[in-house]
């Protein structure tokens, strides 16, 4: 895979699917007590001091306020870091004194907070900081006048991850401390993450779907070809194996129920692991299937330059859309199937649905619409529309952590309906996306 398609990647995971990363911040965020920061938060804290993945230590680091602003040098030049050597940013959407950057947008790119005046360490212009109010009373720092951001996904003192990256609608650049302007070269590509662990045992089997019958590993989760990859060769990695982690091995892969023993193989990647094939295809899991059973949030993605799709057992792909309704819900737990069923279903079956409406927030914020919704007891349906910024879906449960009872797929823009049939009590419905539900994308279904 390229650069610019791994980079563009990025930009997904960050502003559209990756959500892994971002969420467990917005949680994070939600779950601070503080009065004196943003709900975007500062930079993680960190106690590395070392050189990180690139460049060396900050030219000063004798301050340890918030808003202190250094110098550190780097493949790039030298560029504007925080008091502990974490990069900072400018978000090309900005204007001068204006943040355009909040809610999810903030989650990915924490500003930088000054609970006093801004300190200019050596090779700043003192001068040329200052700061900003934004809409939540926080103070941000700025440098000639444009707001500066740390990139969450910068772990240590001297990632540049976020350089050049397009993510909101904009790229994200580096600050040159001299002249105040954005660094817009592209950086060297960072090290290589580490070597995955390949299991001892893996099983494809077949399963059946409102899809069709496509494959899964033995415990049920959907794997997936990637339509870029030319027989016995991967060309999803770096990034992309991050979104798409491919089902690896060590030993042989085991045939189970469904399947063509003879198809099954393996190819070594680029990294030395070892990835099971199918008819001469890698085959990948989707990391926003959240390792459920049944569940194929993948199917007809387009990611990293082209589409992901099921498999079927005689080899082929099967190229089609989920259908709007979503997967059917897993029926193997027998509190699901009681939680459906109630004295009056034969009733409500004869009847016309009763439909709520449901929407994500339009701005990006992790929230539905409304936290409640109320229904008589019956054949319900639940129509969600996303046009919100990034992936959704809406799981319906019993109770509060109760069986899961329905589920649309995840999707990033359009709408999705679930029908059920639900007796009187109290369900849960919420984003199954990783930290979402912790951040507030969770309501209470009263079924009268």
């Amino acid at each position: 895979m390229s650069r610019i398609s791994s980079r563009r990647l990025a930009a997904r995971v960050v502003s559209a699917v990756g959500v892994l990363a971002i969420a467990a911040v917005v949680a994070a965020c939600g779950s601070s007590s503080s009065s004196t920061t943003s709900s975007a938060g500062t930079a993680p804290a960190t106690s590395s001091s070392g050189a990180g993945a690139y460049g060396s230590a900050p030219a000063s680091n004798s301050s340890s306020s918030v808003g202190t602003v250094d110098v550190r040098s780097g493949p790039l030049g030298k560029y504007l870091v925080d008091h502990s050597g974490k990069t900072l940013y400018y978000f090309a959407a900005d204007t001068v004194g204006r943040s355009n950057c909040y809610a999810v947008c903030a989650a990915g790119w924490p500003v930088l907070v000054a609970t006093n005046k801004p300190t200019a360490g050596a090779g700043v212009h003192a001068a040329k900081l200052g700061t900003i109010t934004r809409a939540d009373g926080t103070k941000q720092v700025t440098y000639f006048g444009r707001p500066l951001y740390y990139f969450v996904l910068d772990a240590s003192p001297g990632d540049i991850f976020g350089q050049d990256l397009p993510s909101f609608g904009a790229p994200w650049w580096m600050v040159n401390p001299t002249t105040g302007k954005a660094i817009t070269k592209t950086p060297p590509a960072p090290p290589a993450a580490p070597t995955p662990t390949e299991p001892t045992a893996v099983t494809i089997q077949a399963h059946t779907s409102s899809l069709g019958t496509y494959l899964t590993d033995g415990s049920g989760k959907t794997v997936y070809h990637f339509a870029a990859d030319p027989a016995n060769q991967s060309k999803c990695t770096g990034l992309c194996a991050e979104v798409w982690p491919p089902v690896l091995i060590n030993g042989k892969a085991t045939a189970g129920h469904g399947v063509t023993a003879s198809l099954l193989g393996t190819i070594k990647r680029a990294d030395g692991t070892t990835q099971v094939t199918y008819d001469h295809m890698p085959l990948y899991y989707f990391a926003l299937d959240g390792g459920k059973s049944d569940v194929t949030n993948g199917q007809g993605q387009k990611i990293a330059g082209d589409t992901w799709w099921v498999i079927a057992p005689n080899g082929n792909t099967i190229n089609k859309k989920i259908p709007a309704n979503g997967p059917a819900a897993p029926s193997s737990s027998p509190t699901a199937a009681a939680s459906t069923t109630s004295s009056n279903s034969s009733v409500a079956s004869s009847q016309a649905a009763t439909t709520l409406k449901l929407s994500a927030n339009p701005s990006g914020q992790l929230k539905y619409n409304t936290s409640t919704l109320n229904v008589k007891a019956g054949k319900i349906t639940i129509v969600f529309t996303n046009d919100s910024p990034l992936p959704h879906d809406v799981t319906v449960q019993k109770g509060t952590s109760g069986a899961t009872i329905a589920a649309t797929p995840i999707f990033d823009h359009g709408t999705k309906s679930i029908t059920m049939t639900l007796a009187p009590g109290k369900y849960t419905y919420y984003c199954s996306v990783p930290g979402h539900r912790q951040a507030g994308m969770v309501g209470t279904l009263t079924v009268s």
